[in-house]
């Protein structure tokens, strides 16, 4: 029991001793627990920051993911897009660029156009430069026949001239002849009473009744001359004038146009006459107007004179002689007698009697 409670005590002692060293170690575990416990909450405090902090930057990162997601669709929206507009660009510019080659073909062919234009503009204006020249050398040439025209018909009335003196001198000679042969007549019966100048009286009588009858057919022959030189005087007068006419038309002007005036309408029994003037333009050109009626309504004398027929109206062709392509056409209506009117009120005239149109 001794040695029991020795070995009791010795072990009371040591569990004293384990008791005391346990709670050594108690307290300093409790002093390191709560040490560790400050640093347990601090570092759960540094945690749950973080935590928070992780969680915003992950909020941040999750709205800055979404918005990159939403910026990246709405570019990815906007490439498609680009892409779409990009494919649409390549087709117009591989369209533009068929066009480019048409429009180089069409402007080519254009060019070679304008080229042949120009080539025959040009040869077009050395014709009408030709053509210029041609009227004028033919305006000069027909002022030239003209003053020949006028030249020769004063030498033919001067040859004419020449005829009647020649024919008058003819006569003068047959005259002369009618002498002579009375001469010889007289010589002839001097020869019967002398015969000795018989022979010469008989031989100055016969050459001069030869130089009758020579100065005879001469007269003859050049009254003969002057005549048929009097006929182809008159025939060549003809022509000359027909020359000068046509000179004359040639040098008055080619028409370009013209003009009309007429009245619109007519009254049936007017006694004031009305007129249809035809002018053709330039007003140095003929002035040569025929008008052609349908006769229905209206006719038109040569003169432009208007003559109402009936009530209706007509169409009136007014053309140039020398520019048929430039006539014109008209209406010109036919209506009965109206009282001309102010208003309300039948107008008078100084006489106080009714004004019709």
């Amino acid at each position: 029991m001794a040695e029991y409670d020795t070995k009791a005590s010795e072990q009371v002692a040591r569990i004293e001793k384990s008791a005391t060293e346990l709670e050594g170690l108690v307290g300093k575990f409790g002093s390191e627990s709560a040490e560790l416990v400050a640093t347990m909450n601090s570092t759960t405090d540094e945690a749950r920051k973080a935590v928070e902090a992780a969680e915003q930057r992950t909020a941040a990162a999750v709205k800055a993911a979404t918005d990159a997601a939403a910026e990246a669709q709405a570019a990815k929206q906007r490439a498609d897009e680009a892409a779409q507009r990009a494919a649409t660009a390549q087709n117009a510019a591989a369209t533009a660029a068929q066009e480019a080659a048409t429009a180089t073909r069409q402007a080519q062919t254009a060019t070679d156009a304008a080229s042949t234009a120009k080539r025959e503009a040009d040869a077009a204006a050395q014709a009408a430069r030709s053509a210029a020249g041609d009227a004028t050398s033919n305006a000069q040439e027909a002022r030239t026949a003209a003053h020949e025209a006028r030249t020769a018909i004063s030498t033919l009335e001067q040859v004419t001239n020449d005829g009647r003196s020649i024919a008058e001198r003819a006569e003068a000679a047959a005259t002369a002849a009618t002498e002579a042969k009375k001469a010889a007549d007289t010589a002839t019966a001097a020869a019967n009473k002398a015969k000795a100048d018989a022979d010469t009286a008989a031989a100055a009588a016969r050459k001069a009744k030869q130089d009758a009858d020579t100065a005879t057919a001469a007269a003859i022959a050049a009254a003969q001359r002057a005549e048929a030189a009097t006929q182809a005087t008159e025939q060549q007068r003809a022509i000359l004038e027909a020359l000068i006419e046509r000179a004359q038309h040639v040098t008055a002007g080619v028409p370009t146009g013209m003009e009309v005036e007429s009245p619109a309408t007519v009254t049936m029994g007017n006694p004031v006459k009305q007129y249809v003037r035809g002018r053709v333009l330039p007003t140095s050109a003929l002035q040569n107007v025929l008008y052609l009626s349908d006769g229905r309504a209206v006719d038109v004398l040569p003169d432009g004179e208007i003559v109402p027929k009936a009530a209706g109206t007509s169409r009136v062709h007014v053309i140039p002689t020398d520019g048929t392509r430039f006539y014109k056409t008209i209406q010109v209506e036919t209506v009965a007698p109206r009282i001309r009117t102010a208003g309300s009120t039948m107008r008078l005239d100084a006489q106080g009697n009714i004004r019709l149109t």
